[in-house]
């Protein structure tokens, strides 16, 4: 399939006898309000499962250990999620023309689409959900969990690195490979022995986790 720069993409309405006859709409983008609250709310789901252990430890009941596997496979796919709707947002506002200070960069130029996407969102240039529907098809196989998948995203988009964001290589690369290990591997050793996980090891990678992502919010905002 033929593929061609999101950059060629024009939103404006097409002239006809050189006036318009339908002038051009604002594109109305996802909310970054929107985007930070269904973040919070699986942050949320994730803080409820405590309040699951305590009670199975309370009545000394097992399975406390595989739900702390599955808060770190839920934190992990919160920032995959998050990075995601954060790249769509940043794609709109780059291609919208009424929008300043999102410009064309490098990354933006390398990103390619389908002709089939570009036929689609030209026809609905004024449908938000036709274009990030589109966006999220381009994007959706692809995973924003280690550091690196993360800083490239904000290269795309054009963001710059806010101070103290590669701080957080460590324990983002943490979370993902633990991650990986549960996911894949049964969060077992190459001798067939589970690691062990609690509490503290959850709540470690949650608040970094926050941190972390406010860091790149603020950032996103203040652009």
């Amino acid at each position: 399939m033929a593929k061609y720069d999101l950059d060629s993409l024009n939103f404006s309405s097409r002239k006809e006898g050189g006036r318009d006859k339908n002038p051009p709409k604002r594109i109305k983008n996802i909310a970054l309000d929107d985007i930070q609250k269904r973040f919070d709310e699986s942050m949320n789901d994730v803080e409820n499962l405590f309040t699951v252990c305590t009670s199975l430890k309370e009545n000394n009941l097992p399975g406390v250990e595989d739900i702390y596997r599955a808060q770190i496979l839920f934190l992990d796919s919160s920032l995959d999620f998050y990075i995601h709707e954060i790249t769509k947002y940043g794609l709109v506002q780059i291609v919208d023309p009424e929008v300043s200070g999102w410009n064309v960069n490098d990354e933006f130029k390398k990103f390619k689409v389908s002709i089939n996407f570009l036929k689609r969102v030209y026809s609905n240039r004024e449908d938000i959900k036709v274009i990030l529907k589109e966006l999220n098809d381009t994007i959706q196989y692809s995973s924003y969990m280690k550091f690196e998948a993360v800083s490239s995203q904000l290269d795309l988009i054009g963001l710059e690195k806010p101070e103290g964001f590669e701080n957080y290589r460590y324990v983002i690369d943490g979370l993902s490979d633990r991650r990986n290990a549960i996911a894949h591997a049964s969060d077992r050793d190459m001798k067939g022995d589970k690691t062990d996980i609690d509490e503290t090891t959850v709540r470690n990678f949650m608040e970094k986790l926050k941190e972390f992502q406010k860091l790149i919010h603020e950032a996103v905002k203040n652009k």
